[in-house]
């Protein structure tokens, strides 16, 4: 059977219509909300700051992200780093922080790599004093700094 063959048909005919004007009446009620619903995430997104916007859930993981962007600052972008983490406390700490350190940390400091040999350390709550002979390129009084070994 072809097109032309339902086409002439008057109930298939009917169909297409109703089938056209129930998507002409939800897409006349429903385009408004919609617009609406995306106008206000959009508000909201542009109320956030910058660091908001590019941490997102980072948040959670370092409640100083502080460490991150001096990492990314200081360690070149085709260097590797690691991070280290210990039980040395850290400034409002969660749940998600020493499991999810190095995770977080290999997504934004991207395009650098981690490597356990490399001379670049985050310290997330680590001892320091484990690495003798680093030098302490930044630190913060909430237990997390960034070391440079060998320097």
């Amino acid at each position: 059977m072809t097109f032309r063959a339902v086409a002439s048909v008057p109930l298939a005919r009917g169909g297409v219509v109703l089938c056209l004007v129930l998507l002409a009446a939800s897409l006349v009620g429903e385009a408004p909300w919609a617009v609406r619903l995306l106008d206000r995430q959009a508000a909201h997104s542009a109320s956030l700051h910058f660091d908001d916007r590019e941490f997102a859930v980072g948040n959670s993981v370092y409640p100083d992200t502080e460490i991150l962007y001096e990492a990314r600052a200081w360690i070149p972008p085709d260097s590797t780093y690691r991070v280290v983490t210990g039980s040395a406390p850290i400034q409002d700490e969660t749940a998600l922080t020493l499991p999810n350190a190095e995770q977080f940390a290999r997504y934004f400091l991207m395009p650098r790599h981690t490597s356990a040999s490399s001379p670049w350390v985050v310290c997330v709550g680590c001892n320091v004093g484990a690495f003798p002979h680093a030098t302490t390129v930044w630190t913060d009084d909430e237990g997390a700094s960034l070391l440079r070994l060998g320097t």
